[in-house]
């Protein structure tokens, strides 16, 4: 377990977290590890079981080709520095390859040494997910737009993605603004209860990927 046992520092800051009965609390914690897991995952592009700096700059690759950033100039550059926050959370700089439990345990520590810092730190990886799926800048992020951005910066397949939009438009607009990514990105990187849309931010979340569950016991 990669949390600090009692503590529950997600519940300090959300009152209405307060009274949940510690057996739930524990569960919910579970399940955001699961959800950080199922991220790493997505982070892995060659499927070592590691993360490093190669993941980000082949990352970083598809979604300038995806987002045909490279002819943006000074923009393009800009895009590129915030898409390396969706690599660093977990990460951080100057780290050499980090594996499955260590990613784990580097976003653990960080939410209970640090709460504020860690959710300033999903609010910028909440900025960077809209600023580079936003090709034409008006402040919403349409399906296909999401479809590419999960697909190039990810590999989700497509009617994951799809999944995933529908239960992140909140209002059912056909659209995600900002806000609501940035909502989302909190819901997944924090416990909370399973109904939260945010569970659903690259796809199914671990409790509907019975294959996922399988591999994690066997890891």
């Amino acid at each position: 377990m990669f949390w600090s046992g009692g503590d529950w520092w997600w519940r300090k800051r959300d009152p209405s977290e307060a009274s949940v009965p510690e057996e739930l609390a524990a569960q919910r914690e579970a399940d955001c590890t699961a959800r950080w897991v199922r991220y790493f995952r997505c982070l892995d592009t060659n499927g070592d079981r590691r993360v490093d700096f190669h993941d980000h700059v082949a990352a970083s690759a598809r979604l300038a080709s995806t987002f045909d950033l490279h002819g943006l100039g000074g923009h393009y550059k800009k895009r590129l520095r915030r898409s390396q926050h969706l690599w660093l959370l977990g990460v951080g700089q100057d780290v050499g390859a980090v594996d499955e439990r260590q990613f784990c345990a580097n976003l653990a520590t960080q939410a209970a040494t640090d709460p504020r810092g860690f959710v300033r730190c999903l609010d910028a990886m909440a900025v960077a997910l809209a600023e580079v799926a936003d090709q034409d800048g008006d402040g919403r992020v349409e399906n296909t737009e999401f479809r590419a951005l999960l697909d190039a910066g990810f590999g989700v397949p497509e009617a994951e993605a799809d999944l995933a939009f529908e239960h992140l438009d909140l209002d059912g607009s056909g659209y995600l603004e900002h806000g609501e990514i940035r909502q989302a990105v909190r819901d997944y990187f924090t416990p909370g209860p399973r109904e939260r849309p945010g569970n659903w931010l690259f796809g199914p979340p671990p409790w509907l990927r019975p294959a996922e569950r399988e591999r994690a016991g066997a890891d």
